[in-house]
């Protein structure tokens, strides 16, 4: 309701106003880095959702997603941290491989009506084509910590539904 709406718009200002020298959204980019475009969509998406309907049930999509974006980040982490002798994050320097990947998943969330992700993934891509980020990798602007969180949070607490829709 009204109420919900005047916290969002009260938390979201605050996050601007400086704090010291520099404001709470600074700080939070210090320790995260940049949004993924994927992110800052996705969180647009949610945020937009639960004003409209504060009883909001996520969608088969958003779980769908939140598994795929945990399987990369399982994949992707520890190879960017050395932790094996292939390192995966380099792949997005240069998207020859990365970009048909993304296009693939791209078609096929267009097949589905998919249309969430259907939107993330092109719109990182033709932001990471115009360099709108201060990273040089694709895979900046498709994952980050914040979103991989935010997908184990929904993994861990949509567990059940979860393994029922797989199923």
């Amino acid at each position: 309701g009204p109420l919900h709406i005047a916290v969002f718009v009260i938390a979201f200002v605050a996050c601007l106003v400086p704090l010291l020298e520099y404001s709470i959204s600074h700080y939070a980019r210090v320790l995260t880095g940049d949004l993924a475009i994927t992110s800052l969509i996705w969180l647009g998406f949610i945020s937009i959702k639960t004003l409209v309907d504060r009883q909001r049930v996520r969608t088969d999509v958003e779980l769908i997603m939140s598994v795929i974006i945990l399987a990369a980040a399982l994949v992707l982490y520890p190879t960017a941290l050395g932790f094996t002798p292939v390192d995966l994050y380099r792949l997005g320097f240069q998207p020859v491989v990365l970009g048909p990947i993304v296009f693939m998943l791209f078609a096929v969330s267009v097949w589905f009506s998919s249309w969430l992700p259907a939107i993330m993934l092109p719109t990182g891509f033709i932001a990471f084509y115009f360099g709108c980020l201060e990273s040089d990798n694709l895979w900046d602007y498709l994952i980050d910590p914040v979103i991989t969180i935010y997908a184990i949070t929904l993994v861990v607490i949509e567990r059940r539904r979860l393994k029922q829709l797989l199923l």
